[in-house]
């Protein structure tokens, strides 16, 4: 039970606003702007996981007090500046394991 009211704590990104605040229609068109933004100039990368294994990667992200999307992000970042030089590329469809080939 504890667990569910952290997580409902933690992750929910949806605010309760109140109807007729004076900001209510400006905030749309900051969200709004934003979105347009967003599908412009970002793309979505993701993965699967058996559940354990997701649930338990999310309990470690709130301890560390990150989202799972910043370490994933920043994973994916670390990657592409220092570790993919060291990470062999699998063979390419019909391309035989081994030796390069001579020229």
């Amino acid at each position: 039970m504890a667990r569910i009211l952290i997580e409902r704590l933690f992750y929910n990104k949806n605010p309760v606003k109140m109807k007729g605040s004076s900001t209510e229609g400006s905030e749309s068109m900051k969200r709004d702007r934003q979105a347009k933004w967003d599908r412009e100039n970002l793309a979505t990368i993701s993965t699967k996981l058996p559940r354990k294994e997701w649930i338990e990667f999310k309990e470690e992200c709130w301890i560390m007090g990150e989202t799972p999307y910043g370490i994933l992000r920043r994973i994916v970042r670390n990657w592409m500046k220092e570790d993919k030089l060291t990470v062999r590329r699998p063979p390419r469809r019909g391309q035989k394991t081994g030796s390069p080939p001579r020229d």
